[in-house]
């Protein structure tokens, strides 16, 4: 039964990650935590199963013009680095602030969404400055997405689109390419550290590889504008959950 309900978790947060450009791990972490899986596993279980969302987002998006090339190779570098020192991190955290980190990150990830809403999603040419900074607050980011796997998914896409002038969709498709690399990284020091639970990672990446095909054709059809509403939608959605 436990590995049903993983199944359709990695099935419904990874086709909503797909269309609001992040934040899937934070449907499946409560749900995990509340079945008493420690923290830290439960990180490490998402991460495992995120395998899938990676591999959906790479069929569903093929030859479809959703990766920014000019920006790839940067993301590839910043993934190997940040995914070596974000592991580290967390399992030297204690495993009670994961939790409240999460929460933290929800909170600013809604600001920054109140805050951006009525800018339009469009492909934008942008200096090399803001190339720099935007690269920065990246790498910064993906380090606390490897340690904590959760809450930040979404607040990186918003720095791919409101400062490196991505579309939204172009945000999904980068990141997912980029992940290729990053993320088996991460999960060779959780597995050392024995915090995946494999049968429920493997649900997960089951799940996790349909809905990520479903949430991308789904974004590919309405468009830059229906994604970027469904951040906002996601963000508040995030922070209500916080008080249930």
């Amino acid at each position: 039964m436990l590995i049903i309900l993983a199944f359709f978790l990695g099935l419904v947060a990874s086709t909503l990650s797909n269309i609001a450009a992040g934040g899937g791990a934070l449907v499946v972490l409560p749900v995990l935590l509340a079945l008493g899986i420690e923290p830290l596993t439960a990180v490490g279980t998402i991460k495992f199963g995120g395998i899938g969302l990676i591999i959906g987002s790479i069929i569903g998006g093929r030859g479809k013009g959703v990766v920014r090339k000019d920006y790839l190779w940067p993301m590839l570098f910043i993934a190997i680095a940040a995914s070596i020192i974000g592991p580290l991190l967390s399992i030297n955290v204690l495993s009670g602030q994961v939790k409240l980190i999460s929460s933290i990150l929800i909170i600013f990830t809604a600001i920054v969404s109140l805050a951006s809403f009525r800018l339009k999603p469009k492909k934008r040419i942008v200096s090399p400055r803001a190339k720099y900074g935007g690269f920065l607050l990246y790498f910064i980011l993906t380090v606390i997405l490897a340690s904590f796997g959760s809450g930040i998914g979404l607040l990186s896409s918003y720095v791919l689109i409101l400062v490196l002038g991505m579309t939204p969709i172009e945000a999904i498709g980068t990141r997912r390419v980029a992940g290729v690399v990053g993320l088996p990284i991460q999960l060779i020091l959780f597995f050392q550290s024995g915090h995946i639970n494999l049968p429920i990672g493997l649900a997960l990446l089951a799940g996790s590889i349909i809905g990520a095909q479903i949430g991308l054709r789904f974004s590919l059809k309405h468009g830059n504008v229906f994604v970027r509403r469904a951040m906002s939608v996601a963000a508040i959605a995030l922070v209500l959950s916080l008080f249930l």
